[in-house]
């Protein structure tokens, strides 16, 4: 996937996350997606970086969704969260687990 196509993709991946994610302003998820597209930077295959980061960041927004509101409207979730097994596979040259 060219970087053009790439870039596409993530457009389309945030557009659907916040269509999904409505009672999350979309200025977030676009931070989450970001954050989560930042994992594969430096990763030579680019192919399925789009699937991967629309269900990395739909994990973590579902966190954010559950969270408990406090005073405080920011909520952090753990880079290292449920999508840790996600890395894991990469990582051991396993692409196809995650899918």
């Amino acid at each position: 996937m060219a970087l053009d196509d790439e870039d596409w993709a993530i457009a389309k991946v945030t557009q659907r996350l916040c269509s999904r994610f409505s009672g999350i302003e979309s200025a977030e998820v676009e931070r989450v997606v970001n954050e989560c597209r930042a994992d594969f930077d430096g990763r030579p295959v680019r192919t399925f970086v789009a699937v991967l980061v629309e269900k990395m960041a739909s994990d973590r927004l579902r966190l954010i969704g559950r969270a408990p509101q406090t005073g405080s409207s920011a909520v952090r979730v753990s880079p290292v969260g449920h999508d840790h097994w996600i890395r894991h596979a990469l990582a051991h040259g396993k692409p196809w687990a995650v899918l």
